[in-house]
């Protein structure tokens, strides 16, 4: 079996945070397409800061130069929209980012591990992922989860690259 990793936000003090986030009716993390076209961008507001690669908030977002990494190394089931980010007090606006949908699901198993026998260590979770499901995806969503996950290989070339993200090994 391969590894995999949970694709992460490192978010330190300086980050810029997410204000404001657009409505939408669609779900962005049931791992299926989006039948629709947005006539204009999706609008968010930040609060000034570090801006990062990477926004796993209610309607996700990636900068153009993290989704063209990820369609370098192969991925090619990311559904990407134009967004806008200002910035909260500022002029600063920011038109280098989509809105992401992750179209694939994993069939994932949740095995709760128990550490200790103390409350001192608390369960944790082991996941197992059926591969077959995967039918080669790269990256891919966890059923009913906000969770990306992306396999070893693209984890280690975006982790040359992207001093922002995090990586946590299922």
């Amino acid at each position: 079996m391969g590894n995999y990793y949970k694709l992460e936000l490192a978010w330190h003090a300086n980050s810029a945070v997410p204000q404001n986030i657009p409505q939408s009716p669609h779900d962005w993390f049931s791992g299926l397409s989006i039948d629709h076209t947005f006539s204009r961008p999706l609008i968010f507001t930040f609060a000034p800061g570090v801006m990062h690669h990477y926004y796993p908030v209610d309607i996700p977002l990636m900068s153009d130069e993290l989704l063209e990494s990820l369609r370098d190394l192969g991925v090619d089931n990311i559904q990407s929209y134009p967004a806008v980010i200002n910035t909260e007090g500022s002029d600063a606006i920011y038109c280098h980012y989509k809105a992401v949908n992750v179209v694939g699901l994993a069939d994932v198993t949740e095995i709760k591990e128990e550490i200790g026998d103390t409350l001192d260590f608390p369960v944790s979770s082991v996941y197992e992922i059926n591969e077959v499901s995967l039918k080669g995806l790269k990256l891919f969503r966890m059923p009913n989860s906000r969770v990306i996950i992306v396999d070893e290989t693209v984890k280690n070339e975006l982790e040359k690259k992207f001093f922002d993200l995090g990586f946590t090994p299922l």
